[in-house]
């Protein structure tokens, strides 16, 4: 054990600043040292803990004075702020399950609408409608949700042709649910949106409609089948009123 040694165990003991000579007398005290006397030991200190202030890496400092200098022979160990250890805690991988994705992103929806003031009643039976949501004036709406997970940055959907013709009604809108990695953004169309890209010829299919949604990170705009810029339509729950 080396001088430093001793005077590092002292001030942690005393907790508090102290003289070399005090350092030095509760050493031989608690028989940390021996074979020395007061004054070899208190000079010896004097000499390691001036040599070891002088370092970045040193536990040590010296003390201030009122006149801003400092105190002579007296030092204290630096004060270090205790570290917080941030907990490991794993996220759940996301589920490939159609099953689970496609619930999920319904209660997701309805928890949306809940949010905003609606009355929703979800459907025990799908015929082509998922959610019926009412408002604060008793007006009734119709949703279809499709929820995806990206593969290679593309959101793709299906709508069935039957269902889509069924369904047809100003009361009807279609979300579809984007969800990346654990949050999600929503694609809100009504009906008549959906008809009006079947006629212009950006959405396409006989049996089944066919839906590919991608996000461009750098222009943050959302595109429809690679050719319509829907990002006008991301997020807006307004629409359904």
């Amino acid at each position: 054990m080396n001088n430093l040694d001793i005077a590092k165990i002292i001030l942690e003991t005393a907790n508090t600043e102290l003289h070399v000579d005090e350092i030095a007398k509760k050493a031989l005290e608690g028989a940390l040292i021996q074979g020395i006397s007061l004054d070899s030991l208190a000079s010896k200190l004097s000499s390691a803990l001036s040599l070891s202030v002088k370092r970045t890496t040193t536990p040590f400092a010296k003390v201030k004075n009122k006149a801003g200098g400092f105190k002579r022979g007296v030092y204290r160990l630096k004060r270090t702020r205790p570290t917080t250890i941030e907990p490991s805690i794993p996220e759940p991988s996301a589920v490939e399950d159609t099953g689970f994705i496609g619930k999920g992103g319904e209660y997701a929806v309805m928890s949306e609408l809940l949010f905003r003031g609606f009355n929703v009643s979800l459907m025990s039976v799908d015929k082509g409608i998922d959610i019926v949501a009412a408002n604060e004036k008793d007006k009734y709406f119709h949703l279809q949700v499709k929820t995806a997970n990206p593969k290679d940055g593309i959101f793709q959907f299906g709508i069935r042709r039957k269902s889509f013709d069924a369904n047809h009604s100003s009361q009807t809108f279609y979300v579809f649910v984007l969800r990346k990695e654990f949050r999600c953004d929503y694609v809100i169309m009504p009906n008549s949106q959906i008809a009006n890209f079947v006629a212009l010829g950006v959405i396409r299919g006989q049996d089944t409609l066919s839906m590919r949604i991608t996000y461009d990170s750098k222009t943050r705009k959302y595109s429809l089948n690679n050719s319509q810029d829907i990002s006008i339509f991301v997020n807006r729950f307004g629409q359904i009123c």
